[in-house]
């Protein structure tokens, strides 16, 4: 807005005051008190899961530098199986007669196991289970 006595703007909200710096203890704050450490938000201790000994095994035989990328790779497979799959579903309902049961099944196998590996790599790769 502009003034109309002084032709200058002037700001649309006062700034705000200036805080003064509280010189009071608080609990935990003061010279005398240690320093508490922080509270958990959770109820119980979160620490990673293991996995089983099977999938150890099985985690063991692969480089651990590569897990990030095989579950991306996996999880992509995995989504564009079940976009197919959907696809196809759709597209079955105009031509009912034509469904075949064989590629419904094959794309549905194929898309959940790939997907379910693709989860397995990306929560060890991000540390939430651990071999």
């Amino acid at each position: 807005l502009i003034s109309a006595a002084r032709g200058r703007r002037r700001p649309l909200h006062p700034p705000p005051p200036a805080r003064k710096a509280c010189t009071c203890a608080r609990p935990g704050q003061g010279a005398l008190e240690p320093a508490r450490p922080p509270r958990s938000t959770m109820a119980w201790p979160v620490s990673p899961v293991q996995v089983s000994p099977g999938t150890r095994d099985f985690m063991q035989k692969i480089h651990p530098e590569l897990y990030g990328d095989i579950a991306g790779l996996l999880l992509f497979v995995g989504a564009m199986l079940a976009l197919h799959f959907f696809c196809y579903e759709a597209a079955m309902l105009k031509r009912p007669l034509e469904r075949r049961l064989l590629p419904q099944l094959l794309a549905a196998f194929v898309s959940a196991i790939s997907l379910g590996f693709g989860f397995l790599f990306m929560l060890v790769w991000a540390g939430v289970w651990y071999v």
